[in-house]
């Protein structure tokens, strides 16, 4: 997600697209798959090339013919304005790509007004740069309708979250993984979060009372306040700033994060992990490509099976009282989303955080390091591992503060 953002912003400087390490090692590299979907991609769009003896890929630029964007406000002249919108993306560079290659730019906003009417520092787009605007009053900000709150329009109480119920949350395997992911986190951190289960961490910090001394952000471009859930994705419940996504990539990519916490559907024997594609099914990264590619510290939060697992908590010890059908540690994971073997070449410390387990990348692969107290490894962890398993002895047992 970060390259394509990137990639379009290359385009608009009349470059040849973009020269990055990102991606290295992953299913984007022509190496291992090039980013093709299926037999019927056949274009190669993306290089392995040296350049000052670094090894890069270059994502070969391509002719952007229309750019589509959105907007809050249009004046008469074409000036775009965001107020209303939760994200900026990259609707600048987009229009920005079309017009360097002589496309045509369309805005669709909300509503129109006189020229002069909007404060040159709200203009995301200038009228220069649009050749078409479609006026749409029921544009809706969100397929949950409108939120000030996620503009900075105003501010939700916090108390609001107690109110609304979302706090406390309930203790399940979910809040055991976040509590042990967030064993992690050190005051003053830049974290992202990622879809799915690691977003609730912003339920965890408050929960603990550490909220105000870490900063959350998000791929999408928002920084501070609280990130939403997989519904609305990348908002921010009163966001401390809103960037355009290009920019906090370049963030990313330059090592702006302290730590991440993310998802994972396999991993395997070498410490791969694979979000993107499994079952046949294929979920897209997202930005995780670009958000592990500089992060020091990464995480990835999941249950060990999928599918059915239930547990239950009691007395500080975790019971499984059924298993998943889904082994999620796996031999060979079906697509290469994060290299393990790029990490450990850039010394980046990753851990995979379980309901029962906690294992760390090593050069020989994720070797166990902690157990939850009630749990039998021979029982509970080895038989749902594919690959022979390593255990780092002395073998911890995980805090029983978290199962409380």
């Amino acid at each position: 997600m970060g390259v394509m953002h990137k990639w379009i912003r290359q385009i608009a400087a009349g470059e040849d697209g973009l020269y990055t390490s990102v991606g290295l090692g992953t299913y984007v590299d022509p190496r291992i798959e090039g980013g093709k979907l299926n037999r019927v991609s056949t274009d190669d769009l993306v290089e392995v090339e040296k350049l000052g003896g670094r090894e890069l890929l270059h994502y070969k630029g391509f002719k952007v013919d229309t750019a589509i964007i959105a907007g809050t406000t249009a004046d008469c002249a074409g000036n775009i304005s965001l107020e209303e919108e939760p994200v900026t993306l990259s609707i600048l560079a987009m229009a920005m790509a079309a017009k360097a290659c002589g496309g045509k730019v369309i805005a669709e906003v909300k509503r129109l007004t006189a020229n002069g009417s909007i404060h040159p520092r709200q203009v995301a787009v200038p009228g220069a740069l649009v050749d078409a605007v479609v006026i749409n009053p029921d544009r809706q900000q969100s397929k949950l309708g409108f939120n000030p709150y996620w503009t900075g329009e105003v501010m939700l109480p916090w108390e609001e979250f107690v109110r609304n119920g979302t706090l406390p949350l309930p203790l399940d395997e979910r809040k055991v993984i976040l509590r042990r992911a967030a064993q992690e986190i050190n005051p003053g951190y830049v974290i992202n979060l990622g879809v799915g289960m690691p977003v609730d961490l912003r339920w965890i910090a408050m929960e603990e009372n550490w909220f105000d001394k870490v900063t959350f952000t998000t791929e999408h471009g928002c920084f501070g306040g609280v990130p939403s859930g997989v519904e609305v994705f990348g908002t921010h419940i009163n966001p401390g700033c809103i960037m355009d996504s290009p920019s906090i990539f370049d963030m990313y990519h330059g090592g702006g994060l302290d730590i991440s916490l993310l998802g994972f559907a396999e991993v395997d024997l070498m410490g791969n992990v694979n979000v993107s594609k499994f079952g046949g099914v294929l979920r897209g990264s997202g930005g995780l490509i670009d958000i592990v590619h500089n992060t020091p510290k990464i995480v990835f939060c999941g249950t060990m099976t999928s599918g059915g697992l239930r547990t239950s908590i009691e007395n500080g010890r975790l019971t499984v009282v059924s298993e998943g059908r889904h082994q999620k540690f796996v031999q060979q994971v079906e697509q290469i989303t994060f290299s393990a073997r790029n990490a450990l070449a850039k010394s980046q410390k990753v851990l995979y955080v379980t309901e029962r387990a906690v294992f760390e990348l090593t050069e020989e692969g994720p070797v166990l390091t902690e157990v939850a107290p009630g749990i039998d490894i021979a029982k509970h962890v080895i038989p749902h591992v594919a690959f022979p398993l390593k255990i780092r002895e002395p073998l911890k047992t995980m805090e029983e503060r978290l199962f409380r």
